[in-house]
């Protein structure tokens, strides 16, 4: 119970984020795991009671003394599963962006479910255990391999660790038990430009990880191949998560016939993880990237509120992940109608297609929205200024983008919660 626990809260952003299930969850699994230490006690006292009764009528009959030694065995089974309990109620809560850069702070926070029988804890102690995609190759790491960049034809991203933490705990009978758990994995880089490639990797680790305690990390790795639906399911879980507004059946559709070629195909198609995290399809000649590594991008994208697109994607205003020619044939018969996509040869920017008003359809140029906090121009300042683009109706909406200035006010850098500041529960 504890275990599943632990994997249903293992990416919410923070304690107060936990749903009420979340939390009553815990009551319960503490309620009933003290109650079993309870009962334990009382068997032990029962079995020392009825230890103490035989070895006072041992003097008369030394055959008495085989039912001594049953009732040790008895409480040396009975200690050692209690022991192994009271060790199963601790875990650690590490606060920590999945793919951080090399100076953030992570945060550590010790849980004890059986606090009664907690005398004290010492010998703390917090370290990386790295792996490569590449084979067997497991180390442990004071991050200096986190700081290296392409060498070799290998990314810093390539290095994933686990934040491993160890500790000893002392019982109130002067037991000590050795504590040893460890996070799922993450990713660190160098720069922002790899936040993409790193969230890409971890979001199909985490699809298929398990208990990350019972993991070998020198013999795990990534699935070489998943089915399209598996993978729409990951997706469809990222996109929920960091946005509160899933993937809509159109642009599940688009992303198919995108990463599989065909999307009217009934096959169970297969995707490999080189293909997805690693062929160069999108992009352009100078900056080519993989598949996995545009769709993250705009994922990235539209996650930061700064980017002024967050909350026009849950209005869904955003379609984002369409291609042209469908654009042609919603806006052909459309008049001053625009429409807000992502761009295949400019990761994370976007492009907005829109008609006049005798129905003749323009591409304008692709815009950029992350840009700097200290820039005070922003892509909306562009379409306002633009008077063909201002005048023309956003797609589903039925809102003329004049109005998009109600969505233009950023907020404060101090207070920013977004994709890039969000530290889930490791």
């Amino acid at each position: 119970e504890v275990k599943a626990w632990k994997k249903d809260a293992r990416l919410y952003h923070s304690i107060p984020t936990f749903p009420t299930s979340l939390i009553d969850g815990l009551r319960t699994i503490r309620s009933r795991l003290t109650s079993l230490l309870r009962l334990q006690d009382e068997m032990l006292s029962s079995l020392q009671e009825t230890k103490e009764i035989i070895l006072n009528f041992s003097m008369f009959d030394q055959t008495l003394q085989q039912h001594v030694n049953t009732c040790l065995e008895h409480m040396s089974n009975l200690n050692h599963q209690k022991n192994e309990l009271i060790l199963r109620s601790f875990f650690v809560m590490v606060q920590c962006y999945p793919a951080p850069k090399v100076d953030s702070t992570i945060e550590c926070r010790l849980v004890f479910l059986a606090d009664y029988y907690l005398k004290s804890v010492d010998d703390i102690s917090v370290y990386f255990i790295g792996f490569t995609d590449q084979g067997h190759d497991c180390f442990n790491s004071g991050l200096q391999k986190a700081t290296r960049g392409a060498t070799n034809g290998s990314y810093v991203t390539d290095y994933r660790y686990y934040l491993g933490f160890s500790c000893d705990i002392e019982t109130i009978r002067d037991t000590i038990l050795k504590l040893e758990c460890k996070t799922a994995p993450i990713a660190f880089r160098t720069g922002r430009a790899q936040n993409a490639k790193a969230k890409s990797t971890l979001a199909w680790d985490y699809h298929f990880i398990g208990d990350v305690d019972e993991i070998n990390p020198g013999t795990l790795l990534p699935r070489e191949s998943i089915s399209y639906s598996q993978l729409e399911k990951i997706l469809e879980f990222e996109f929920e998560r960091h946005l509160g507004r899933p993937l809509t059946p159109a642009n599940l559709y688009f992303l198919k016939d995108l990463i599989v070629g065909n999307a009217d195909n009934p096959d169970e198609e297969r995707i490999t993880w080189d293909y997805f995290h690693n062929y160069p399809k999108l992009g352009s000649k100078k900056k080519p990237c993989s598949i996995g590594e545009w769709i993250f991008t705009c994922l990235d994208v539209l996650s930061k509120p700064e980017n002024l697109l967050l909350r026009l994607w849950q209005q869904g205003g955003v379609v984002g992940f369409i291609s042209r020619d469908m654009v042609q044939r919603i806006l052909q018969d459309q008049k001053k109608m625009c429409m807000i996509r992502f761009s295949l040869q400019i990761p994370g920017a976007i492009t907005i297609p829109y008609t006049d008003e005798h129905g003749n359809l323009f591409w304008p140029q692709p815009m950029q929205c992350s840009g700097s906090q200290k820039s005070s121009i922003t892509w909306i300042d562009s379409v306002l200024i633009d008077g063909r683009l201002s005048s023309t109706e956003l797609y589903l909406m039925n809102m003329e983008m004049s109005g998009l200035s109600e969505y233009q006010e950023r907020p404060d850098p101090e207070g920013l919660e977004g994709y890039d500041t969000a530290f889930p529960i490791l």
